[in-house]
Parts: C-alpha cells; structure tokens; sequence
C-alpha cells in the first residue's frame, strides 16, 4: 500500500481534450466465451480498484483528522449493493465543516483516461454536483497502480475540460400522431 498514492488532479487552465480516434470498444463479434471472460476481468478490476479506493479513502480521511473513518467510508458493492449509481459514499472537509461526498471508481489495467460511463451514473455526477469525485485507477492490477482524483466529470464536461462521447446513442424522435393532427398514418 506504501507504493500507492492519491493523485488529486487540478484542471484549472486545461484545455479540452482531443476526440476520440479510437473506434468503438466492445459490442458484437466474437463469441460468447471471449465476452464472458472480458467481463469477469472488467468485474475483477473494478471490484479491486474499488477495494483499493476504500482503503485509500480510509486512510484519506485519518489524515484529515476523523477519528473513526470506517463508520462513514461505505463501500456499496461490499453491503451488496452492485446496482448503485455509485460505488462509496464517504466525507470530506470543505471549509472547515465535513460534507457528505459519493466516489464513483474507474479502474483499467491499461493506462489511459478514457472510460465508460452508465447513464445512471452520469446522471449521479449531475445530480450529486461538488459532492461527486471520480477517482481514476490506472494499471491496476500491477504492484504499483496510480489512482487520480477528478472532480464531477459532469462539471468538467461543463467547463469545457473533458469530452462525453455517445457510444451508442438512441434518438427519440417525437411521435407525428401526438404532435401533428395533420399527419396521415
């Protein structure tokens, strides 16, 4: 755990990240056995980035002075929770008052910054606001993973510091019966 450190990203003065040329990940193609044992490792390395999180965010939370961290770091998947549209719920120290925060964690083997986000989540981090952090872990399963702090990535997105790329998008048209009277079925 000494080799693991929280890296708290400050944004100010980014400038928005270059699209996407990656084509899409994912969906379709090969079969069942390869998607099976993609999702089992995509499970793996979520649960033990989050694992990682909880730990991290313990400790966090002893060095800002909490006396008892355990009893208010609550990592949802281990209460059994795994349909949350985040993964822990834990306190920060904003101005000098503890404030209710909740932690989605994004963990890859890989070392990049790009990641999925469910609709469920992305509507957490705009509904949550400055009590949402995203907590990126890079080469997690090494002995050595690198785990950085974001903001809302919502808020980012809105600052015009990140990219939210649809990868599949459902378009929802309105319906010419309802809105038209003049429409012929």
């Amino acid at each position: 755990m000494s080799q693991v450190r929280l890296i708290f990203v400050d944004l100010e003065g980014a400038a928005l990240p270059a699209e996407s040329r990656e084509p899409g990940r994912g969906g379709g193609g090969g079969n069942g056995r390869d998607w099976e044992q993609n999702q089992r490792l995509r499970e793996m390395y979520g649960e033990q980035g989050e694992r990682l999180v909880k730990m991290l965010e313990l400790d966090r939370l002893r060095g800002l002075g909490f006396d008892h961290p355990e009893e208010v770091v609550r990592w949802l998947r281990e209460k059994g929770d795994e349909t949350a549209d985040h993964d822990l719920e834990s306190k920060d120290l904003v101005d000098g008052k503890w404030v209710d925060v909740v932690i989605e964690v994004k963990a890859t083997p890989a070392r990049d910054f790009r990641f999925y986000m469910s609709r469920q989540e992305l509507r957490c981090a705009q509904r949550e606001g400055e009590r949402y952090r995203l907590y990126r872990v890079i080469n997690v399963a090494s002995a050595s993973p690198e785990v950085y702090v974001f903001k809302n990535p919502y808020t980012l997105w809105k600052e015009g510091k990140a990219l939210i790329e649809p990868r599949d998008t459902y378009v929802i048209l309105p319906d010419p019966r309802k809105t038209n009277k003049d429409a012929q079925v």
